[in-house]
């Protein structure tokens, strides 16, 4: 298939991800159906590939005094919030379709708010399966749109 590779790597991006992989898809003709499930599958590959990382490059910089204890600040006084509303609004942090509010950044402020890993997984993919129905309606409806108009 032509641009699968390409839509694979776009959607690797950090900030980019399938905020930009839907349209590039769409612009280079790839299947709907195809375009939007590789996209969403990628995105969601990024989570457990992050915290992996996440994990392994805090075991060294833990030893920083100051940042470790940055993030313990912070994960103390996110607490009472982050059991309110962590999994529906770290799942809508993602699902806004706008740069650098992604799996991503998502897995990011999960790990620093100290959420756990099995109620962070869902919540992102949630927020990614949001995402990618916002911009694959926005970019499908618009070119259906356009055809019907022209």
């Amino acid at each position: 298939m032509e641009h699968l590779f390409e839509l694979i790597v776009v959607c690797l991006v950090p900030g980019i991800e399938l905020r930009g992989s839907i349209p590039l898809g769409a612009l280079w003709n790839v299947d709907p159906v195809v375009n939007i499930l590789v996209s969403i599958i990628t995105n969601i590959m990024i989570i457990p590939v992050g915290y992996v990382g996440l994990n392994f490059f805090w075991k060294y910089l833990s030893q920083i005094g100051f940042l470790d204890r940055h993030v313990q600040k912070v994960r103390a006084r996110t607490k009472p919030s982050l059991d309110k509303y962590g999994f529906l609004g770290l799942a809508m942090f993602v699902a806004v379709p706008l740069p650098l509010t992604g799996a991503y950044m998502g897995t990011l402020l999960a790990w620093l708010l100290g959420m756990e890993k099995k109620r962070a997984l869902p919540s992102i993919a949630l927020g990614v399966l949001a995402a990618a129905a916002i911009v694959s309606t926005i970019v499908y409806g618009s070119i259906t749109a356009l055809n019907w108009l022209v």
